[in-house]
């Protein structure tokens, strides 16, 4: 200081002084100082700061400082900046002591800057403070006492912020305190009224906190270390009661901008108003009345009324929130969603108490209201695209309840013409799978948890279900007695897919009754709607999904889906284009004890292929036969998709199930048909040898287990319109051709024996035809040597060799002899073909001997019988060795086998097409194949 060496001599002369008991006294009668003045500059480091004080005037009377009495006085000054002090009232020195009124006026706030920024980190820009009012103090026993009365403190176009900032963060036009009352002696402080008009506060929140709270942080240093309030610690010092009779705020503009959001956010409240009366830091307990109300930038408005307690906190209040835009708040819902709100508004009018929670914990809230939000709207987060959207929401009769238990009651929920989107993009992603924002440093906890012990539930008496899951569960009740939905609509668009799919479910209304989260309740359902504005869909049942154990009994019906707009899943996946179908879904879904049972039977109705689309993804499975086997007379396509599982099993997925069994019926259909067949149209256990047709080895007669099959087969056909049959006969020369040679050995035989029948009884008798002779084992052994001699000892044999009734060669008519040679001569060719020796030198055939005929009887079937030859065979080979040879020499080519296959195949497609009713165009004849004593059947 500049007069510091002065104060020095002072305190110097002071100490050499004698000491006297007692001071003298001093008695001024008058004291008067006008025109003074006084310059202070400080010229420090910091910032330096200049005043100049003056005009300055003082005057005091009768000032003794040997007397009790108090000396009245005045004090007036005013700075270069038009500040005013002024001072009125009286002084005393024993005691010191002193009462008046004193104000101090225009305070420039600006002006002492350099002494703000010494300690405080903001900077104040503007503002006018004025300060006046009554006072009494006593200074006894170096205890001060003071009393302050009829206070009033004035602050006008006050701003507060940053150092630097271009726009204040705190901006008031007038704040005026009044009826300010204080008095030491009781601890006690009072402010009849606290009056904010008009005013601006921007508060931003950044990654380093709240800006306003760092600027009211004193500067490190700035404050002494240690210590409090005088008299804060000691023993029977009591608590400052302070009251505040009325707060009252109008015309504020509240602005918060928030930094820390994927997108910045910003709200701002305008007029804001708030007026609280009746506060007291002594009667905490007292309920205090309280209004607030503020208009949102861009619209709509709230207001909130009541009376709150601090301490046990108590509150009942009315809040109205009304059309209060919901766009503003998006950015926060940013923070987990990849969407952002572009329109909405929230209504809400609510009755709220409030009180303390027991034992220190959570408030205890209870509230009735009814709410709504209206004109949603939801895109996605980085494009122009909607989400979703309704017209209105709303939920009437709310009650909840947060003591002693969780309750939330509603009375009804109507939601209006709300329309959701799911989009496949053209990477293939779906729109909603991915609008999860994956938090920082979700892979490094996910990681832990991994490595965290597993927790182990008990699950014997909750049906699977974690047993602490419900107990926590078990402390919330949630009902809605009434959900409404208006003609909902929801659309499908996959846009990976050329062209792209669209399919809309909607028109959906209905209600859902009951809902709520006691164990045995049972909600109704009752839903209806239609797929692409035409087909309808039904939605009825009971379900219970806010229970510990959740319950589902809904039946789901989907009517006649135009399945056009699939095409290009058909055209990819099926190889297709698809021409036209519909869908019928009927779904019967339970869920109980977390066990899921469902039964879903798919109807596809006049499903029809059309021109292939060479597409690279399509499966290599005929598909064509695969839908003419499920397709019926109808064209319908009838699937029965059973699912079932339980809820706890991990690898239990419904949409797996599906598509595994719809994908194990398509193969089952395109590898193994006539298994399907059969297992549809009653083939028994072994319907895949439906695929086959097996014969007696030489044989094309169709057995019994042949007819059986081939009735199955027809079944199938009449009730599969589209299905198509190619038969391929077959032979196995191992198994048919020695069977064909003794039906040529036995036929022959026959036509030998039908011979001597017409012979023994003469022109115009009737003698049974070849194929129903009966062969005796006699007749058979005579044969044997006949043909045997004809075969291999061939000569011209004499009448009487020929047998009974037989004439010479010399002896015979030409047609006798022509007749004799069309009876033989097939005959002895059967044997020369297989090798038998022909006779030398002669062109005539070889004529067996036949032997003596005997009488013709009839057998009890009705087939003429020929006994045996009296006459005993000429020594030579036994007759099994005359057969053995005679059948060797039979020649069975290849055509013969061939021809035998061809037949085989004519008799099944002629059973199928007389017996089974099947139009012949559908069946078709294939070449013949080396596969054996069978007819090979092909579905196309």
């Amino acid at each position: 200081m500049n007069f510091a060496d002065i104060v020095k001599r002072l305190e110097a002369m002071s100490a050499g002084a004698p000491k006297t008991s007692e001071p003298k006294a001093l008695l001024v009668r008058r004291l008067t100082v006008s025109g003074a003045s006084l310059d202070y500059r400080e010229e420090t480091e910091a910032e330096p700061f200049a005043t100049t004080v003056g005009p300055v005037s003082f005057s005091v009377r009768e000032f003794n400082t040997g007397g009790k009495n108090q000396a009245p006085g005045e004090f007036a000054a005013v700075t270069e900046s038009g500040e005013t002090i002024g001072w009125k009232g009286t002084v005393a020195v024993a005691p010191l002591r002193s009462a008046g009124e004193f104000s101090l006026g225009s305070i420039v706030l600006k002006k002492y800057k350099p002494y703000v920024g010494r300690y405080a980190k903001f900077a104040i820009t503007d503002g006018l403070l004025a300060v006046s009012g009554r006072y009494e103090l006593v200074l006894a026993q170096d205890k001060p006492a003071v009393r302050l009365s009829e206070g009033v403190v004035s602050l006008k176009n006050f701003k507060l912020g940053a150092p630097g900032a271009a726009e204040p963060a705190v901006a008031l036009e007038s704040l005026e305190l009044t009826g300010l009352s204080a008095d030491s002696a009781v601890n006690s402080a009072s402010v009849a009224k606290v009056a904010l008009n008009g005013g601006r506060v921007v508060v931003t929140r950044d990654a380093d906190g709240i800006d306003l709270m760092r600027l009211a942080t004193p500067k490190a240093g700035a404050l002494p270390v240690g210590g409090g309030a005088a008299g804060s610690g000691e023993e029977g010092t009591s608590l400052l009661n302070a009251v505040l009779g009325e707060l009252a705020v109008a015309g504020l503009a509240v602005v918060v901008n928030d930094t820390t959001t994927p997108r910045a956010a910003r709200q701002e409240l305008t007029e804001v108003t708030l007026n609280v009366k009746d506060v007291s830091l002594a009667q905490l307990a007292k309920s205090s009345p309280v209004e607030f109300s503020a208009k949102i930038a861009g619209g709509g408005s709230v207001a909130v009324s009541g009376a709150v307690a601090p301490q046990p906190l108590k509150g009942d209040l009315t809040v109205t929130v009304d059309k209060v835009p919901l766009a503003s708040v998006s950015p926060y819902a940013e923070m987990f969603v990849k969407a952002r709100i572009a329109r909405g508004s929230v209504s809400a009018k609510a009755r709220v108490a409030v009180a303390a929670g027991v034992g220190g914990g959570l408030p205890a809230i209870t509230a009735q209201a009814d709410a709504g939000v209206e004109d949603f709207q939801v895109m996605e987060g980085e494009g122009d695209e909607e989400l979703a959207h309704w017209k209105a929401l709303s939920l009437r009769g709310i009650e909840a309840a947060t003591s002693p238990s969780l309750k939330l009651l509603v009375a009804d929920i109507e939601w209006t013409e709300p329309v959701g989107r799911v989009v496949v993009g053209e990477n293939g992603a779906i729109n909603l799978l991915d609008l999860m924002v994956t938090p920082a440093g979700a892979g490094q906890v996910k990681a832990a948890a991994a490595q965290s012990p597993a927790v182990t539930f008990n699950k014997a008496k909750t049906g699977g279900a974690p047993v602490a899951a419900a107990a926590e569960q078990s402390t919330t009740f949630i009902a809605i007695d009434r959900f409404t939905l208006n003609n909902a609509a929801f659309t499908f668009a996959d846009r990976s897919m050329e062209p792209d799919v669209k399919i809309a479910l909607n028109q959906l209304s209905g209600t859902v009754s009951g809902l709520s989260s006691a164990t045995l309740a049972r909600a109704d359902v009752d839903l209806k709607g239609k797929v692409d504005g035409v087909a309808p869909v039904s939605i009825r049942g009971q379900i219970n999904p806010l229970a510990a154990e959740a319950f589902t009994d809904l039946k789901v019906d989907f009517r006649g889906i135009d399945l056009q707009p699939t095409g290009p899943y058909v055209g990819k996946f099926a190889g297709y284009e698809l021409a036209k179908g519909a869908l019928t879904l009927d779904v019967r879904a339970k869920l109980s004890q977390r066990r899921l049972d469902t039964s879903n039977v798919v109807t596809l109705d006049q499903f029809t292929l059309g021109a292939k689309t060479d597409s690279p993804e399509a499966t290599k499975l005929p598909v064509g036969l695969a839908l003419a086997l499920l397709r019926d007379r109808q064209g319908k396509i009838v699937l029965d998709v059973p699912v079932q599982g339980s809820m706890d099993d991990p690898e239990f997925r419904v949409g797996r199930v599906v598509w595994r069994v719809l994908g194990n019926i398509l193969t089952k259909a395109a590898t193994s048909p006539f298994a399907l067949l059969g297992s549809m149209f009653g083939g028994g256990a072994k319907s895949e040898e439906l695929a086959f047709q097996e014969f007696v080895a030489g044989s094309a007669e169709l057995t019994d287990d042949s007819r059986r099959k081939l009735d199955v087969i027809a079944k199938a056909l009449t009730e599969r319109p589209a299905l198509r049959l190619d038969i391929a006969g077959a032979f196995g020369a191992a198994a048919d051709a020695p069977m064909l040679r003794e039906q040529a050995l036995e036929k022959g035989m026959r036509v030998a024996l039908w011979e001597e029948q017409r012979r023994i009884a003469g022109p115009g008798a009737v003698v049974p035809p070849p194929e129903q002779i009966t062969l005796s084992p006699e007749a058979t052994a005579r044969l044997t040597g006949v043909f045997y001699r004809a075969a291999f000892e061939p000569r011209e044999l004499s009448g009487s060799e020929a047998g009974p009734g037989a004439k010479s060669a010399e002896a015979e008519s030409s047609d006798e002899a022509e007749e004799k040679k069309r009876i033989w001569t097939p005959v002895v060719r059967m044997f020369r073909r297989g090798g038998a020796p022909a006779p030398v030198g002669s062109t005539k055939v070889a004529t067996p001997k036949a032997p003596p005929p005997r009488a013709m009887t009839t057998d009890p079937t009705g087939a003429a019988t020929v006994g045996a030859q009296a006459e005993a065979v000429p020594a030579g080979p036994t007759t099994e060795e005359m057969r053995a040879k005679l059948l060797a020499a039979i020649t069975v080519d290849e055509n013969t086998l061939r021809e035998l296959a061809g037949e085989r195949a004519r008799r099944v497609r002629s059973y199928l097409i007389d017996d089974g009713h099947i139009d012949a165009e559908r069946i078709s004849l294939t070449g013949e194949t080396a596969k054996g004593a069978r007819v090979d059947l092909q579905l196309k």
